[in-house]
């Protein structure tokens, strides 16, 4: 498929792992060490609520950083984007690679009337570019 007529949908990770706004950042942790992952979208609280998303170097700085706001275990709330970037599955491919690049993102939520369906990573788009060259 020509990658001028692809869209979100097209190049998406379909399963997308989740963690609470309430998990501590060391459940976040484990998580994404055993499956391999840089970042977990957080679940929303109800269709109303904003996506957010938590990752590795948001981690990273919270761990520098120190104890979270109640001096014990860091939460995933303390340290999450909130409202995260989303985008719709039928956006254009070349449309999502740029608002990557403008929002400073490197993965994107995809959702389909308030639903989770997936999530797009520049790791995605670089897979698709570079699949005839390994």
């Amino acid at each position: 498929m020509d990658f001028k007529n692809l869209c979100a949908e097209d190049l998406m990770q379909k399963e997308v792992r989740t963690v609470k706004e309430t998990d501590s950042i060391h459940k976040a942790i484990r998580t994404m060490n055993e499956l391999g992952l840089s970042s977990l979208v957080v679940e929303r609280k109800d269709e109303n609520d904003a996506i957010g998303i938590i990752t590795r170097k948001d981690i990273l700085e919270a761990l520098v950083v120190g104890p979270g706001s109640s001096g014990g275990a860091i939460l995933v709330e303390e340290i999450m984007s909130k409202p995260t970037i989303t985008v719709n599955p039928e956006l254009s491919i070349s449309q999502c690679y740029h608002m990557m690049r403008m929002m400073g993102v490197r993965r994107m939520p995809v959702v389909d009337n308030k639903k989770l369906v997936g999530i797009l990573s520049s790791t995605d788009l670089f897979h698709y570019l570079t699949k005839d060259i390994r």
